[in-house]
This record gives C-alpha cells, sequence and structure tokens, in this order.
C-alpha cells in the first residue's frame, strides 16, 4: 500500500475539505469513526481530522485504535494527547483484553485488579463510558483458540487446518463465557468479533477471519451471549456508573454504583466452587442470602 504525506495540502483537502471523506460520509448518516492505527498519524493531523468530524456533529463518536494505555501513549517519540481535549472520546480497549485473558487462564486476580485499576485511574469517566471491549479481533488469535490453551503449530498450513480436540474446546468454551462475562460488566462498550457468538476459531490472520458458520452456530454460547446482551439492557444504569473493587480473597469482586445503589460482580477463575455471605436491604430490613460462585463464573447480587 502506498505511504502518504498526511502533511500535503491536497490530502488534507481529499480527507477534512469541503465534499471530502469526512464531510461526505457524515451526510451519509455515519456517525462513528474508528482511526485505525491512530499513532501512526502526525499530532496535528489527528487534531485537524477530530476537529472535522465534530464540526459535522457534537455527538458523532470518534475511537482510536491504541493497543496501551492511551493515556501514556508515545510515538515516534512524541506523547500522544488523545484524551486532553480535541481529540480522540475512546480507544480499543485492549489493555482490559489482556487483563480478561490472562486472568481466565492464570487465576491470578491480583494481577486483574490491578491491571483494570489502572485503566480506571488513568482514563477519563467519558472515554471510560465508551471503550471498545473486545477480547479478540481480526489482529488477534481467535478468543475460543486462545482460551484454550494449545500450543500454536509451527506451520501456516497446520496452523490453517487446526481444529481444537472435543475437550479443549469445552474447556475454551468455559472459559469464553467467563471471559465474556466480564467483558459485558466492566466500564466501556462490549464489541464482539463476529462469530465469537457462534464458536468460531482460528489462529491469526487469515485463519481468524473464517466465514459464520451458518446453521451450524454452537447454540449454547449464541445462547450465553444473548442473556449477556439483556443483562445490560436491564442494568443499564450501574453499567456506567461507577466501578469500585471489593477485597476478597478468593474471588474478583468489584461494584457498579449508581443512584445509591450498587451491583456486585462476584468473578470466580478457581478450579472449586466458593461460598459467600451477602448482606442486602429491603422494607423489613437488613436480610442474609447465601451464593455459590462456581469454578470459571460470575454472580451478580443488586443492592
Amino acid at each position: 500500500m502506498p505511504t502518504v504525506n498526511k502533511k500535503a495540502k491536497g490530502y488534507q483537502e481529499l480527507v477534512l475539505g469541503e465534499g471530502g471523506v469526512i464531510d461526505k460520509w457524515t451526510k451519509f448518516g455515519i456517525a462513528g469513526w474508528r482511526f485505525d492505527v491512530v499513532d501512526e498519524l502526525p499530532i496535528d493531523f489527528t487534531t485537524k481530522l477530530c476537529e472535522k468530524v465534530k464540526s459535522e456533529g457534537k455527538d458523532t463518536l470518534i475511537v482510536g485504535e491504541v493497543w496501551e494505555d492511551a493515556t501514556t501513549k508515545i510515538s515516534y517519540e512524541k506523547w500522544r494527547p488523545y484524551f486532553m481535549g480535541g481529540q480522540l472520546d475512546s480507544v480499543m480497549n485492549y489493555p482490559f483484553k489482556e487483563a480478561i485473558i490472562a486472568y481466565v487462564t492464570t487465576g491470578d486476580r491480583r494481577a486483574f485488579v490491578d491491571s483494570i485499576t489502572h485503566i480506571l485511574e488513568n482514563y477519563p469517566k467519558e472515554s471510560l463510558d465508551c471503550l471498545m471491549n473486545l477480547i479478540d479481533s481480526h489482529d488477534t488469535v481467535r478468543a475460543l483458540t486462545r482460551l484454550s490453551g494449545v500450543e500454536m503449530p509451527e506451520s501456516k498450513k497446520d496452523r490453517a487446518n487446526f481444529r481444537l480436540s472435543q475437550d479443549k474446546y469445552d474447556l475454551a468454551k468455559k472459559r469464553l463465557k467467563f471471559a465474556s462475562s466480564l467483558q459485558f460488566l466492566l466500564p466501556g462498550v462490549p464489541c464482539v468479533y463476529y462469530g465469537d457468538e457462534a464458536g468460531v476459531q482460528g489462529f491469526e490472520d487469515p485463519m481468524n477471519r473464517g466465514t459464520y458458520p451458518w446453521g451450524r452456530e454452537d447454540k449454547e454460547l449464541l445462547d450465553h451471549y444473548k442473556m449477556l446482551g439483556e443483562l445490560r439492557q436491564e442494568y443499564a444504569d450501574f453499567l456506567t456508573g461507577e466501578t469500585v473493587f471489593v477485597q476478597d480473597d478468593q474471588l474478583v469482586v468489584f461494584e457498579r454504583r449508581a443512584r445509591g445503589q450498587r451491583l456486585t460482580i462476584f468473578a470466580n477463575a478457581n478450579p472449586y466452587p466458593v461460598h459467600r455471605k451477602i448482606f442486602a436491604i429491603d422494607g423489613s430490613g437488613q436480610i442474609q442470602n447465601d451464593i455459590t460462585v462456581e469454578p470459571l463464573s460470575v454472580a451478580i447480587c443488586k443492592n
């Protein structure tokens, strides 16, 4: 592909000018933009690009592809002012992706909490709420394949023909359901890479781009993702509220707080069930409930 001089007047008019790329597609109804490898763009051009998008509509969303912490991103020896106003609204959330996958596969809850807390502390709340939460993409190994724990075959031909054994698929599916639950309950907006909800597997590009398995979907996974979508609708207020981690010696526990109420999420990456007593207040006073969080699963309590 050709390399373009982004500072050239003709190029900037093509993208930013009247009837240009941004102008044309915004008038067609495009209300959101994802800038691929945004850290490859010059800082001043990124600013002009974002200014042009926002001039077409203040509610237009701008998401950039940034693989690291976007608040400390340095590219070409220059710090990128993505969240200082005038540039990105949010980014693809690769830090959450890596934290989720590591927790699901290793069970290291402290590393998970540290990684998530780091982003919670660094990102503006407005950017957190519209993070593009993913657990895989066209640039990565499929989540199902990675979560299986299998070693990648050396040759591309072997990788292209590889399919998980039934026991590895069952393990990966259980882990995927756990990982996607966290993806949907943490701050941000879940982005499901097509086919994850149907059981598609595959190594790196192009093996991760297989066609959708129409008529051969994994119904259990489909039902799971539908349930997660319904959950986000039911608890929409909480899932744009504050996020607070709660100390626990076996589980990852965090609260989504909104309007004086709490949605508490208990996540168990251990190979054994964990029992907890939870307390809530109803019209008759404080009540106690016992819950069991099964391995590789989450439990949710509203109080």
